[in-house]
């Protein structure tokens, strides 16, 4: 299976936070008149993920920063999230998801 995600997994106080992006998407920015988002290594770390590698970690995670079409796509279908919830800027989408 390919590995179309990178992400980064903090596990803190019995939280789990990932930061998962597009793999197209690492060292670039994206940009609008009101927030630039820059994907780097630095914050959605240097982890190849798959598919089921990235659902497996939505299910176990608390909090989760997710930027890209194709992965905000993976967590609408799997139900993490509805697409009410999705911004995009300059036609890239990203999602915050909080589980309490």
């Amino acid at each position: 299976m390919a590995n179309d995600y990178v992400g980064k997994i903090i596990k803190w106080n019995g939280t789990q936070l990932i930061n998962i992006c597009d793999i197209n998407l690492l060292n670039t920015s994206i940009k609008s008149d009101q927030m630039n988002i820059n994907i780097n290594k630095n914050y959605f770390g240097e982890k190849m993920l798959n598919e089921p590698d990235v659902v497996d970690l939505m299910k176990g995670s608390t909090i989760m920063f997710l930027v890209g079409n194709s992965i905000v796509n993976l967590a609408i279908k799997n139900k993490f999230a509805t697409s009410i919830a999705v911004k995009k800027i300059d036609k890239i989408s990203f999602l915050m998801i909080y589980k309490f």
